[in-house]
């Protein structure tokens, strides 16, 4: 994993309500797409991409007070306690930038290196783009050889699909899945904090909460006709969306493999300047159409 040059970056990011925005500038290697279990169950998606920093200052321009985080083994994972979008953690020095979460910048040029890390914990029903640069664990060179964590244990139904969020307090199974699929609009992308949204979509009556339903909090965009996203009041763990009709499960915080894979990329006019879709999948420019 050969860190390249250094090129500039100067961003603004925020959060899917607004609550919380801050801006970046400074030097940038690039950007790590992680497949980390952590990662997926705390952003819901397949993985989550950030923003790899030498250099630089972030400015809080809101919100900052305001922001939750749920402490995991190595690090905090800090959201908007409102919308649960995955924000960087408030600190006190502006000069100290972590790896920032990319789907919160809706406008950044495309970076000049991508590094694609901990494939062996992704998703079954994810693939590893062809002819990138991907590690199953770490590369030697990153960040002072980051540990492997132990998987998650979780209670699983043998008959059922299953799923969680980060810290445990919410899980649910489903069966009869009716499909999957990836999205690009973004409100998918701030709410996840990522490229995109994986959603697993069931029945209403095939969907079943196991703990800690009165610990799931919603945001609705106002000015959006349906758009709502649920989330663990406890971590910020993206949690599946009940309708009267159906349920919008993320699909990053699945614990099994639902049996199928997503059928495309929907809103794809909408894509992140700074992702590049490299599959075969059908894509669509707005929502589906069949």
């Amino acid at each position: 994993m050969a860190i390249p040059d250094t090129q500039p970056l100067d961003i603004k990011g925020r959060c899917l309500c607004g609550d919380v925005s801050y801006h970046a500038r400074g030097q940038s290697h690039g950007i790590i797409h992680c497949y980390c279990e952590r990662c997926r169950k705390h952003s819901g998606a397949a993985f989550v991409s950030y923003v790899m920093f030498e250099e630089g200052r972030l400015k809080w321009l809101s919100g900052k007070d305001s922001v939750r985080s749920y402490a995991t083994e190595l690090t905090r994972r800090s959201f908007c306690p409102n919308c649960a979008t995955y924000v960087p953690y408030p600190y006190e020095d502006e000069t100290r930038l972590s790896n920032m979460t990319a789907g919160t910048f809706l406008k950044m040029e495309p970076p000049r290196q991508e590094w694609h890390l901990f494939t062996e914990s992704r998703c079954p029903w994810t693939a590893i783009p062809p002819g990138v640069e991907a590690h199953e664990t770490v590369a030697p060179e990153y960040l002072d050889q980051h540990p492997v964590l132990p998987t998650l244990e979780r209670a699983l139904d043998e008959i059922q699909i299953n799923g969680s969020c980060l810290c445990g307090t919410v899980s649910y199974s489903c069966i009869n899945p009716i499909g999957m699929m990836n999205c690009h609009c973004s409100r998918c992308r701030l709410s996840r904090a990522a490229a995109h949204a994986t959603n697993l979509f069931v029945r209403t009556s095939d969907f079943n909460w196991r703990s800690g339903s009165a610990s799931v909090r919603h945001f609705k965009v106002k000015e959006a006709e349906r758009f709502t996203v649920a989330f663990c009041e406890d971590c910020g763990s993206l949690v599946p969306k009940v309708r009267e009709d159906r349920v919008n499960i993320p699909a990053g915080g699945l614990d099994t493999d639902p049996g199928i894979t997503p059928a495309g990329h929907i809103h794809v006019a909408s894509k992140a300047p700074w992702y590049q879709i490299r599959d075969d999948l059908p894509q669509w420019q707005a929502g589906y159409t069949a």
